[in-house]
């Protein structure tokens, strides 16, 4: 009698390992798939592209090897403001080109000018060259407790503050980082799931657990959900939920192959994206 429940409890053991190991490869193929689609849309879409997005491309491109049909560090190196706002910031983010385009002389006034998240973020990016200050570190806690319904987007952003400061080993100057960190990444899964994970908003919380390190914290539905969301011209939509906007944006759709290529990659991360 023994020996048989013992038999039956193997049988079931294996049997849920199985089952977790098909669900694990099940999400695996679709999140190859969803990549492989999206750079069909990137493709098609390259002339229309930010040179936000265009960051997140060639960091793509840089960090994972992966191969869309044009050079997105050129094409970033090469962009051409599209109004004031970019025209004010985008010569600080060619920095994260390969190679780097620093700004010369970057200046601690122009940066001081800008709205506080893009100040918190170009900041980070020339950490080496203006010192944090205490005003850097209030600034940042600042958005750390942040409870509003940008939770997922605030933490993601500051999470690749974080990123550019750790390339540039200036973590160690900003003041109460774990305390800061901790207000990052508490509630930021129910936020996820409140925003809905395939959403531009939720993939953004997903990605900021990425930058966090805590990619373990991540639910293979929410990656298996994200891939199962791509369209048929290979981006991803704003907001699913919403029915009367269902066209792919550029920024949703970097978000949903970035998150679905660090997932299956989860040894990278450890390139300096930003450096001297």
């Amino acid at each position: 009698m023994v020996n048989k429940m013992r038999l039956t409890l193997t049988i079931v053991l294996l049997w849920l390992g199985m089952s977790r190991a098909a669900a694990q490869d099940s999400t695996l193929i679709l999140a190859n798939n969803a990549i492989e689609r999206s750079k069909g849309y990137f493709a098609e879409h390259q002339q229309f592209l930010t040179g936000f997005t265009l960051i997140g491309l060639s960091h793509l491109q840089n960090e994972y090897d992966v191969k869309f049909t044009f050079d997105a560090n050129a094409a970033l190196k090469n962009y051409k403001a599209n109004g004031p706002e970019e025209a004010a910031q985008m010569p600080y983010f060619k920095r994260l080109t390969k190679p780097a385009s620093p700004v010369a002389n970057a200046k601690k006034k122009d940066i001081y000018a800008l709205d506080d998240m893009s100040k918190l973020m170009i900041w980070s990016i020339y950490a080496d060259q203006i010192p944090l200050t205490a005003q850097f570190s209030e600034l940042m806690y600042k958005f750390s407790v942040d409870s509003s319904n940008e939770r997922c987007r605030t933490v993601c952003h500051m999470a690749l503050g974080l990123k550019w400061l750790s390339d540039l080993d200036k973590l160690k100057a900003l003041k109460s980082l774990p305390e800061i960190r901790l207000s990052m990444e508490k509630k930021l899964i129910e936020s996820i799931e409140a925003a809905t994970p395939a959403t531009d908003d939720g993939m953004e919380g997903i990605l900021a657990l990425m930058l966090l390190d805590k990619a373990s914290l991540i639910k293979p539905e929410w990656i298996k959900a994200v891939a199962l969301s791509v369209r048929d011209d290979g981006g991803w939509s704003w907001d699913l939920r919403d029915k009367h906007n269902q066209f792919s944006n550029d920024h949703s759709s970097l978000l949903g192959v970035w998150v679905l290529t660090a997932y299956l990659h989860p040894e990278g991360g450890k390139m300096k994206w930003v450096g001297k």
